[in-house]
């Protein structure tokens, strides 16, 4: 599912340069009247000040209107899916779907197979998106056309963005390739020999927890203890977090995070809500980066320490690196600051999440 092609990025552009070419010729022909009607011309430019955010505000308006009809008329000869409502369009289907079968990604599947090899309308809210399940559109939009088809971090990334930030998954261009080109150093072949042995070594302790309480008649939440088993690989692998830190800050500060992502990926509203919820969230997400952030601080302090030795344990070419070390070994000591360790901090989210929620359910 994407929303439609590079529109939103042309009629946004399109909609700025239009407030700044209006707002510049009311200046210009208030600043010329000034010389003419002075007295007049002051009291309409002071006005003009007050009212300009106003105003920007209400061509915008008119922009995202102008823009959400055009691409409504280049999209009306596509079949549209079931449930279509005039005013919302599919939002009632999908949201009575949630937490039943067949579930919202469910209805999706349904809707563009139903309709293959031609594309689906879908309209969520005021947002459309365009649902795809043949093979040649598929290879038109990751492949053939790619640069026609932006990453849709306004809607489709826009709740996990707190967890992805500008990591690879929502970079795009240069940013992208930058970044993909330091993480491909780090992400060698060898490394999934030192995987298997910490996985290894995660199950033995889930077998020895297990064992004590065979017997005893004692119930125990399997898939919470495979989604704990999971972040315990990931953080040794990525971090090389002991069991018992994993165990500690993951279960505090990832899970409830990813959980209220998850949430409002469904429920977008209760990313406005100031309740009890928003704030926990954003007190999360904050430790979370801020415990990030120091180990990467700490790492890098270790690396280029006075007693640190050249290809030392924490060398791109030590087979048994963790995935932190393997990425800062490609960092020049000119380019490290604030930036990098943001950068760093999304990208190491971003692999607890490309691994916790591929693996954790299996």
């Amino acid at each position: 599912m994407g929303s439609s092609p590079d529109d939103d990025v042309n009629d946004d552009f399109s909609a700025r340069r239009f407030v700044e070419h209006v707002s510049e010729r009311v200046l210009v022909g208030a600043l010329l009247a000034l010389f003419i009607h002075q007295k007049e011309s002051l009291i309409i430019l002071a006005l003009m000040t007050l009212l300009e955010p106003v105003f920007q505000k209400a061509v915008e308006a008119v922009g995202d209107i102008l823009g959400w009809l055009r691409r409504l008329h280049h999209l009306r000869k596509l079949n549209c899916a079931p449930g279509y409502n005039a005013f919302i369009g599919h939002t009632v289907p999908l949201f009575k779907a949630v937490g039943k079968y067949p579930c919202t990604w469910d209805l999706f599947a349904f809707w563009s197979s139903a309709k293959a090899p031609k594309p689906v309308r879908v309209q969520i809210f005021t947002r459309h998106c365009v649902v795809i399940a043949d093979p040649e559109p598929i290879k038109r939009v990751f492949n053939s056309n790619i640069k026609n088809y932006g990453k849709d971090t306004e809607f489709a990334y826009n709740p996990f963005l707190d967890i992805l930030g500008t990591g690879l998954v929502t970079s795009e261009g240069e940013s992208w390739k930058r970044q993909r080109g330091r993480i491909s150093q780090a992400l060698r072949m060898e490394i999934l020999d030192d995987v298997v042995d910490i996985a290894t070594r995660a199950v033995d302790r889930l077998c020895v927890k297990l064992e004590k309480i065979r017997g005893t008649g004692e119930e125990i939440e399997l898939a919470e203890e495979f989604r704990l088993l999971t972040l315990q690989v990931i953080g040794e692998a990525i971090l090389s977090l002991s069991p018992e830190e994993s165990d500690e800050v993951m279960p505090n500060l990832y899970l409830p995070i990813m959980e209220e992502c998850n949430r409002r990926s469904l429920e977008p509203w209760r990313a406005y809500l100031p309740n009890k919820e928003y704030f926990d969230h954003k007190d999360r997400v904050k430790k979370l980066n801020a415990y990030v952030i120091k180990l990467i601080r700490q790492r890098w302090k270790l690396k280029h320490s006075v007693t640190a030795t050249p290809n030392a344990d924490d060398s791109i070419d030590n087979p048994h690196a963790d995935i932190l070390d393997r990425v800062l070994a490609d960092v020049p000591k000119s380019e490290y600051g604030p930036e990098v360790e943001r950068q760093m901090c999304d990208e190491i989210k971003t692999f607890l999440l490309a691994g916790h929620e591929t693996s954790a359910a299996m």
